[in-house]
């Protein structure tokens, strides 16, 4: 008997994974010799080079945090650090915010934006017994991967873009909320929608909250362009807090990867708006849970550059 040779291929019932569009792009660039040619594949800064960009205020920040001995490398709670989950729940709901006063929030640091939105699709699948997630016609494509691996086992879309508007299809996209079940996930981005760029008005927003409300659906925002397209932070982000205010209860996925140019640092945070303070502790311990499973600890390094960014007046002015 050949000992050696017996079970050495168990993993030859996996099947190839298709490349995501993005690294095909990627590739294609890559093997173009056009001298003028420009890679878009990803949303990312780049000087007039081509060559990565990092803000002046990011870089003052890491040479201040390297001669800094009172940082260390210790674990955090899985909750993340408070002053970045405390910053972000201030830039999505503003200082004043009614939520946060009564205490109304939960918010968890994440591995970036990605991470919210897995972290949320899995409580929303394991904690509250919902399977059904909707999504735009475009959207960008990891939305259906991230809630299909949390455990959601059916995809909806609803129309967004008209080919024959070139604008929003707001009478379609009523339409296909208005059908999807009950305490079906819609996944809604505020501002910059990716990939048309198209968003709502305020008075379309609060006809996607009427519906909303009277289907018994569940928003899930995911925020990685605050302030991108209006170039206003409070504007961008009023969808969010058109929400709160009409008492909706939702998610919101949020990411600094884009915002701070901080990209491989994963900075992000998942926020819980609720609308009672009773439930608090037990979403926070069951997202603990959540959070334990998956990665534990998140990381600390790009969270502390952007609470030392956002945290501080002059540098948040300049950000």
């Amino acid at each position: 008997m050949d000992w050696g040779t017996m079970g050495n291929r168990r993993f030859q019932q996996v099947n190839l994974a298709p490349k995501p569009e993005s690294q095909l792009l990627r590739e294609e660039y890559e093997d173009d010799h056009c001298d003028d040619k420009i890679d878009l594949a990803l949303s990312v800064y780049r000087t007039e080079e081509g060559e990565p960009w990092v803000p002046n205020v990011i870089r003052r920040v890491e040479k201040m945090m390297a001669m800094d001995p009172s940082l260390d490398h210790e674990y955090h709670w899985f909750s993340g650090l408070e002053p970045l989950t405390t910053v972000v729940t201030g830039l999505l709901l503003g200082a004043e915010s009614r939520h946060v006063r009564e205490n109304k929030v939960v918010t968890f640091q994440s591995v970036g934006g990605t991470g919210a939105l897995r972290i949320g699709a899995q409580f929303l699948s394991k904690e509250m017994g919902y399977d059904t997630f909707c999504v735009s016609s475009p959207s960008r494509g990891d939305h259906e991967i991230v809630f299909r691996m949390a455990g959601f086992t059916t995809v909806l879309n609803y129309r967004y873009w008209s080919d024959v508007t070139k604008s929003l299809d707001i009478t379609g996209l009523l339409e296909d909320l208005s059908k999807a079940p009950e305490n079906a996930v819609v996944v809604l981005q505020p501002s910059a929608h990716n990939p048309t760029g198209c968003d709502p008005s305020r008075e379309q927003w609060a006809r996607i909250a009427d519906v909303m409300q009277e289907k018994k659906l569940f928003p899930f925002f995911e925020v990685p362009y605050q302030g991108f397209a209006s170039g206003d932070l409070d504007d961008d982000i009023w969808p969010v807090r058109f929400f709160a205010d009409r008492g909706l209860e939702f998610m919101v996925a949020y990411s600094l990867a884009l915002s701070t140019a901080l990209y491989n640092e994963r900075v992000g945070a998942l926020a819980v708006v609720l609308n009672d303070s009773l439930d608090v502790e037990a979403v926070r311990t069951r997202l603990q849970v959540t959070v334990r499973a998956m990665y534990c600890s998140p990381p600390a390094h790009g969270a502390v550059i952007a609470i030392r960014t956002l945290s501080d007046p002059v540098n948040f002015q300049e950000w």
